[in-house]
């Protein structure tokens, strides 16, 4: 493998998870009994991901924390390797919302050199999380877990959901100022989905409100009939959800509130610099700054410039952040030209049924 061209290598820890969450397919394919792989085989792989000259590892479980013991057991095992080692590997992973409980572990993921974690938070609406069976997400202000999270120097990329039964048209605005209030810059946003085996597409079929079978992709349209709300409205809301989360403003404003309120990181010190990394910064600012017109511009030279001057030593995460700008605005896009292609085939959909009638 040409390492150098990878953004991370993945590697898994462990499979299931003990929650019960109505929509997720993981408990019905992994189970709810969490399987690991022994603190030795997983530093092993470790070992091997550094020797080839990795510097970020995914560890990809579905929900890392599901057995809290011995996650902490390996943790303590890569803070160890981190500290033999200069901390030149950072890592990532999916954990549940509950980690901002235990300050123990939250302690032990910063010192184990976790940048990153994905959570699924779902929603900010509390008969939404009940309805789903997201008990665990209920049990604190989900703004203050995410705070607590980011103030162990750890980013958190939200998982949001919009399409619940108890989902109105207000749930878009309701999303929108949870993720700018929580300072989340990369918030995963789809629209509910009925995957088969799950609890939700049994309860979708018994009540007649399958519109379609599973596309296969999380972030695909809708296959159910909303409660509260038409199909076409579930669509359109989606869509101006996603333009206004990804507006050059709301990102901008969301990214620059995290960087300059995170908390102390395991990696301190001066700015790490590794090979190829100015050849990257290069081609960063070819394909935003000279390529991706005055408005692209603008916003990565501020983003940048403004945490040179305030977080000098955050710099690369700015750098990180303006290029997955424009990787979610590029595909935003996209999806934007495919929502309204199919909010017109759902609205003449609707005015042959009204003519039939």
């Amino acid at each position: 493998l040409k390492i150098d061209r990878y953004h991370a290598l993945t590697i898994q820890f462990a499979r299931g998870c003990p929650f019960n969450c109505e929509f997720c397919d993981i408990i019905t394919i992994y189970g709810r009994k969490p399987r690991m792989k022994s603190v030795e085989q997983v530093m092993a792989e470790i070992r091997e991901c550094h020797r080839l000259g990795s510097h970020q590892i995914f560890v990809v479980d579905d929900n890392f924390i599901g057995n809290k013991k011995v996650a902490k057991e390996l943790l303590r095992a890569i803070a160890r390797f981190g500290h033999e080692t200069g901390y030149q590997v950072d890592f990532n992973t999916e954990v549940s919302i509950d980690v901002a409980l235990d300050d123990e572990l939250l302690g032990l993921l910063r010192e184990a050199n976790f940048t990153t974690l994905f959570i699924g938070i779902e929603s900010p609406r509390v008969e939404s999380l009940k309805e789903t069976r997201k008990h665990q997400n209920l049990r604190e202000d989900l703004v203050k877990s995410v705070r607590k999270v980011q103030s162990y120097g750890i980013q958190v990329q939200a998982g949001m959901i919009v399409g619940f039964d108890h989902d109105d048209l207000s749930i878009f605005e309701e999303q929108l100022q949870f993720v700018e209030e929580a300072r989340i810059p990369v918030s995963m946003t789809g629209m509910l989905q009925a995957v088969p085996r799950t609890p939700l597409h049994a309860r979708m079929k018994q009540e007649g409100r399958l519109a379609a079978e599973f596309a296969g992709d999380q972030f695909a349209f809708s296959n159910i009939v909303p409660k509260q709300m038409t199909r076409v409205e579930l669509f359109r809301g989606y869509r101006q959800l996603l333009e206004r989360l990804y507006s050059f403003r709301s990102y901008r404003k969301r990214t620059l509130g995290f960087l300059l309120n995170r908390g102390a990181q395991a990696k301190q010190g001066q700015l790490s610099v590794h090979p190829g990394d100015l050849s990257l910064l290069g081609r960063i600012l070819r394909d935003t700054v000279l390529r991706g017109g005055l408005r692209r511009a603008i916003f990565t030279l501020g983003l940048m410039g403004e945490t040179l001057l305030r977080r000098p030593r955050l710099f690369k995460d700015a750098v990180s952040f303006a290029i997955l700008h424009k990787a979610f605005d590029d595909y935003m896009r996209r999806l934007g030209e495919e929502l309204d292609q199919a909010i017109v085939a759902l609205e003449s959909e609707a005015a042959k049924a009204a003519e039939a009638e």
